[in-house]
């Protein structure tokens, strides 16, 4: 067995020992279970309460159990708190090691920095996605059993004048039935989003880790990326779409496959995305050629 998978069979072992990936599954699954404890509850207080004018109509459409709406939720809180858990808990990962002189004996011993690196990004990523493909698979099972294939929309007089009212004089929610095999399309079409989004922001967590050596900058440069550079992009537009649609921000700010562009426009953000993640990676496998790395401290 080569050098290289045997440091990867080393990491899954502690990756296993550690419990670090049943932690990120466990986080997985609880937003599955956000998902329909909110959806459950809104279920009672759209039922019970008593909305006036337009508000009524829209808390309908938007907790009606429905595909869209569970897939928006699930979306919605694995890209946020999911991802929010993810960089946290793996921002020190690399930086850890070294600062605890994990790997002098191994660098002593021969082995290259790289595939040290390589390995943590490989078994860790792995992890992280694996977690959260369980967790869609468990969401698209719920989904299946107490949701139906529509979309629920709220139709009052200032969307349109002329569809406000139903026959008794009523602002109405138009439900339109989309059936299974395009609900469940959607479905797997924002999982996908989901992974690559994911995807992104675990390397990018990773390797920022590696190449700083620090814990802090590993959690300040993702932050960033999720919450505050998608907004100048959303405002820039490129053909009859925003400069977004062409940049990985697109896989972890869209929760609905309706807002998403055309094939064109994923294919490019993917290409840009593998790109970006190839060069990071890459940069990461050099900053580990530095002198003193087996003995560098990290800063927390």
């Amino acid at each position: 067995m080569s050098e290289f998978l045997i440091i990867v069979k080393k990491d899954i072992r502690e990756v296993w020992r550690t419990k670090r990936f049943l932690l990120y599954a466990l986080i997985a699954l609880a937003m599955v279970l956000f998902t329909y404890m909110i959806l459950g509850i809104m279920q009672i207080v759209v039922n019970h309460a008593e909305f006036s004018g337009s508000a009524g109509l829209h808390a309908q459409a938007m907790f009606a159990m429905t595909v869209d709406n569970a897939t928006g939720f699930f979306m919605t809180f694995m890209m946020a708190y999911f991802l929010i858990a993810v960089v946290i808990f793996t921002r020190n990962i690399i930086s850890k090691e070294i600062a605890e002189n994990k790997w002098t004996l191994p660098l002593q011993a021969g082995i290259k920095p790289w595939k040290l690196i390589l390995s943590k990004i490989l078994v860790y990523v792995s992890a992280i996605l694996i977690a959260a493909i369980i967790a869609a698979l468990l969401h698209l099972v719920l989904t299946v059993i107490f949701c139906r294939p529509e979309i629920h929309s709220a139709v009052t007089s200032e969307q349109d004048p002329r569809m406000a009212l139903s026959p008794d004089g009523e602002p109405f929610v138009h439900i339109y039935n989309i059936g299974w095999a395009m609900a469940i399309g959607r479905m797997f079409t924002n999982f996908g989003h989901m992974i690559v989004g994911l995807l992104f922001i675990s390397v990018c967590t990773l390797t920022i880790n590696a190449i700083t050596k620090k814990g802090w900058v590993a959690i300040l440069v993702p932050l960033l990326l999720i919450i505050v550079a998608p907004m100048p992009f959303a405002f820039i537009n490129v053909g009859d779409y925003s400069l977004l649609y062409y940049t990985p921000f697109i896989f972890f700010n869209t929760v609905e496959s309706g807002q998403t562009g055309g094939w064109l426009e994923y294919l490019i953000s993917s290409f840009i995305t593998i790109g970006i993640i190839i060069a990071l990676i890459v940069w990461a496998i050099r900053s580990g050629k530095v002198s003193g790395l087996k003995n560098k401290r990290s800063e927390e």
